[in-house]
């Protein structure tokens, strides 16, 4: 496997920086477009209820005199009479309120009594009535008006039919600006304390302790809201009985509680559904609740203006403020932020090494985002609660998971596409490890116990000079294909391909029981599989291929070993070195696996067809090697049993060896005869006074006079595979011959075979 260039540092803080930005672009654009904002208006209006929640008092400074249905029907109409209402104002002007404001509609008399109500209004100088200065008017009582006691009540009622904006000053069609009802009804209490209303700027008005500043079509939550008029955003105190209230009818008998009135405020106001002065508030809706919205009247709306403002003057509640729009946008982009930045902590597993440590990570994973939410909207509540501040919440939580999902998508993308590349070599475990297990990607390696399986194809050198680099290519992807895929089948990690040259790992990066079991039959389907890969490559008219496999066991160094510029996931140590070396001892088609292999399973499922003694380099004292030749339950794997035919050659062909160390040559030549011949290999005679080469030594050999030319021929490699220390005669095997010198040695066996 090779370097996993995306993790470069770069690489990193690029997709930081993308996935950052992209969602708070993302989030910005959708909350501009209006898509978050009922989700943003309900997130404040859920705060207003925790608000208030347990701490709903009584504001002792407002009275309200409702007016509901037993009220209209002990009047005999569907309007209270002015004669009754006269007598209503008479009865509380009495106790010397600061001011009494009527929260209903006179602009026409409403029999008996105009002409008592007109003189209440004359003789009670502290009574304020309203008009509807919004399509379609309403006018106020003329007397009112002409008094200038006569202002606007007008409510905005946003599109979810809830109101959550009053007005500091109403302006019309024309221009024209009228006081609002209740800000000018608490300006009498405050007055009164020597608090007046003092303009700053167009935006901006000071009223004792607050600023009121005009309302702007995108602050708290509010998109490209109607801006008109001199908008406030209301505070509600809570969802009801928050004011001291007295039925009409109780007034109108002379009922009033001595003092009630006194000094305070007083609304009087219809409060019957019937008047139609009935409206939603955020207090109507219970987050999770299936209870149908409970309305609250336009006077008791009025009186939680009149309410909030006398706080907000006084010092003891502050207005509602959005932060600046900047701060908005710095609040998302923080939130993107820590998304992103906690997701990359969490696939780099950062401080997380070990496997139990993982576990405890995954339940983080799970645990975080709730924390990190809870975080956010318990900032936010914060801020709202202590300073009644309204902080983007819905933006900023959509921000944090956008962020960490741009980072998880791009991770599983670069994942995806490392699985599809080094998938072809490696098991999904081990792809799954480096890429998901925290500390996987990390350079360093563990200790581990892993089994080695190495092949090699014999004479690929030879043929690779006989080919043309495509026809090369092509008859190594034959060949792979076929490997890879039955490397996968037995779970076995492909560590390296060099050229004609295999390298698989067994245990490696999960240890399991069977390792070194599946390993040995791995390593039999492979020879098994060889019949069907040279059947192919006999129909493209290519040479056959044969592999000889070697099988280790023990500990070695297992992990990311490199730099930052390349990383392979590899193992090293002496036991891969021994590997190599028992691979070097096989000639075609043979198996052989070392005494460590052996000791890992059970002996009596396999098939040991040899043994041998042998002294590999870096190996102190000989070691024994087994040929296996098969495996039993669940596998049952064998390879065939060929019984080798020699034929005497009529007349010996004379040659010249040299013995092979690695890939060097030896500069000392030896002459002998080929004396008998086999579909394998050969026997050979060596010259008098040559010395016999030692068993598994791998020899060059040169036929002199080929062809009756006087010039030897193409090369030819074999392997000793028996000889006697007295005798000159020894036994080979070939590993690679040219095309021209195997057909002719066929046509000799063939016809020595007839004549016998």
């Amino acid at each position: 496997m090779r370097a996993f260039h995306w993790l470069k540092l770069d690489s990193w803080w690029r997709t930081f920086c993308i996935s950052v930005f992209l969602a708070t672009f993302t989030v910005l654009g959708a909350r501009y477009l209006a898509f978050l904002q009922d989700l943003e208006l309900a997130t404040y209006d859920q705060f207003m209820r925790w608000q208030t929640a347990g701490n709903e008092q009584v504001d002792p400074r407002i009275k309200i005199v409702t007016i509901d249905e037993p009220d209209l029907h002990s009047g005999g109409q569907a309007l209270i009479s002015d004669r009754a209402l006269a007598k209503a104002l008479r009865y509380l002007s009495a106790q010397n309120p600061h001011v009494i404001g009527l929260d209903i509609y006179r602009d026409l008399p409403v029999l008996p009594g105009q002409a008592e109500l007109s003189a209440a209004f004359r003789e009670i100088p502290n009574i304020v009535g309203i008009q509807k200065v919004a399509h379609p008017k309403v006018a106020p009582p003329p007397l009112l008006l002409a008094d200038g006691r006569a202002v606007a009540n007008d409510l905005l009622i946003d599109r979810d039919n809830q109101i959550r904006r009053g007005f500091l000053f109403v302006i019309d069609e024309a221009g024209q600006a009228y006081d609002a009802f209740a800000p000018y009804l608490a300006l009498w209490l405050l007055e009164a304390e020597g608090i007046y209303l003092e303009k700053l700027s167009e935006k901006h008005w000071r009223l004792g302790a607050a600023t009121f500043k005009r309302f702007g079509g995108f602050d708290g939550g509010y998109i490209r809201a109607d801006t008109g008029s001199y908008q406030i955003l209301i505070n509600y105190r809570g969802a009801g009985q928050q004011f001291e209230t007295i039925p009409f009818r109780d007034v109108v008998a002379g009922k009033l509680p001595n003092g009630w009135a006194r000094d305070r405020i007083v609304l009087i106001g219809n409060v019957a559904e019937s008047s139609g002065d009935i409206f939603f508030t955020p207090f109507s809706h219970i987050f999770g609740s299936f209870k149908l919205p409970i309305p609250l009247s336009g006077v008791e709306v009025q009186a939680h203006i009149i309410s909030q403002v006398l706080d907000a003057a006084q010092g003891t509640r502050p207005l509602l403020k959005p932060i600046p729009e900047p701060l908005e946008i710095l609040w998302i982009l923080l939130w993107s932020v820590i998304g992103a930045t906690i997701v990359f902590h969490w696939h780099l597993g950062i401080q997380i090494q070990s496997q139990q440590r993982s576990r405890r990570l995954w339940a983080q994973q799970l645990l975080w985002p709730l924390v990190l939410v809870t975080a956010l909207v318990g900032s936010a509540y914060g801020a709202f609660l202590w300073f009644q501040l309204l902080i983007p919440v819905v933006p900023a939580v959509l921000s944090l998971g956008l962020s960490g999902m741009g980072v998880t998508i791009y991770t599983a993308n670069k994942a995806a596409q490392l699985r599809q590349t080094f998938g072809r070599y490696l098991t999904n475990d081990v792809v799954t490890k480096l890429l998901e297990q925290p500390g996987g990607l990390d350079l360093g390696g563990v200790s581990q116990k892993i089994t080695i399986l190495t092949s090699d194809i014999r004479g690929f050198t030879a043929l690779s000079g006989q080919h043309t680099p495509a026809e090369v290519v092509t008859i190594l992807n034959c060949y792979l294909k076929v490997m890879l895929e039955i490397v996968a089948n037995y779970r076995g990690t492909i560590n390296e391909i060099m050229g004609d040259g295999l390298l698989i790992f067994f245990g490696a990066p999960t240890p399991q029981p069977d390792d070194t079991e599946r390993a040995i039959a791995c390593a039999l389907a492979m020879q098994l599989a060889m019949d069907k890969i040279n059947q192919e490559l006999r129909a493209q008219n290519f040479p056959v291929l044969e592999i000889g496999i070697g099988i280790n066991t023990g500990e070695c160094i297992v992990g990311n070993l490199g730099s930052e510029l390349h990383t392979e996931y590899s193992a090293i140590g002496a036991e891969v070195n021994l590997a190599f070396r028992i691979e070097s001892y096989t000639t075609s088609g043979q198996i052989f696996v070392s005494e460590a292999v052996l000791q890992d399973v059970d002996r009596s499922r396999l098939r040991i067809d040899t043994v041998r003694q042998v002294s590999p380099k870096g190996v102190q004292g000989p070691i024994a090697i087994y040929e296996v030749g098969g495996i039993g339950q669940p596998y049952n794997l064998e390879l065939p049993k060929i019984e080798e035919i020699f034929v005497e050659l009529a007349e010996p062909l004379a040659l010249v060896y040299a013995r092979l160390d690695g890939k060097q040559v030896s500069e000392q030549f030896s002459r002998g005869q080929l004396v008998q011949l086999s579909n394998k290999g050969a026997k050979v005679l060596a010259d008098v006074g040559e010395i016999s080469p030692k068993p598994l030594t791998n020899l060059k050999l040169n036929l002199l006079n080929w062809q009756n030319n006087t010039q030897k021929s193409d090369d030819i490699y074999a392997k000793v595979r028996h000889s006697g220390e007295a005798d000159l005669l020894f036994d080979i095997e070939f590993t690679a011959k040219p095309t021209e010198i195997t057909e002719c040695f066929l046509a000799i066996i063939a016809q020595l075979s007839r004549e016998n």
